[in-house]
């Protein structure tokens, strides 16, 4: 009986092994980088505009961003960044509004940098990031933020990779200015 016993739970712990093994073989793999590439740089604002600007005739309209794929129709978020980007409220965007608006997106993020970046070094770390609102302390998210930031994949983020504008079909934060007028 007692070697009975012993066989059992020999069997169920090499099953139990052999799940778990199964079970990692089956998880997708990150891809290893190729020795010597270098990460794919961020898009330049000339090459944001190139996507926005898709008929080419130097202004962007309501038209053009309901037809990009990221915003899916979505008029109330196309009609939110039209807002953001017109400076003279014409309807249209120029290049040098939008250059303007990608300066003073960037401006806020360095501003939030210095906030965040706690003691002063110069780089936010996984905990420093655990300092934004919208992550909550999670580490789990900041690590992923931290890695979406790391543009040279060093482990830290420098306030040139904090501040670049990554994604500016994201309908902007309002300044505390534009809370208080409303």
């Amino acid at each position: 009986m007692r070697v009975a016993r012993v066989m059992l739970v020999a069997v169920v712990c090499l099953l139990m092994v052999s799940g778990v093994a199964w079970a990692e073989a089956g998880k997708k793999a990150k891809k290893p980088r190729a020795e010597g590439k270098k990460p794919k740089a961020p898009l330049t604002v000339e090459e944001m505009w190139d996507q926005v600007d898709t008929n080419k005739d130097g202004t962007v309209e309501l038209s053009e961003l309901l037809a990009l794929k990221a915003l899916k129709g979505d008029e109330a978020r196309a009609k939110k960044l039209l807002e953001a980007w017109d400076a003279n409220k014409d309807g249209k965007v120029t290049k040098e509004e939008f250059k303007e608006y990608v300066a003073k997106q960037e401006e806020a993020r360095k501003k939030m940098f210095s906030k965040l970046d706690t003691n002063g070094d110069g780089v936010l770390t996984v905990d420093e990031l655990k300092g934004l609102k919208h992550l909550g302390g999670d580490e789990a998210k900041a690590k992923a933020m931290l890695e979406h930031l790391d543009d040279n994949k060093d482990g830290k983020v420098t306030v040139e990779e904090f501040a670049r504008v990554r994604n500016l079909l994201q309908a902007p934060a309002q300044t505390r200015g534009a809370r208080k007028q409303k």
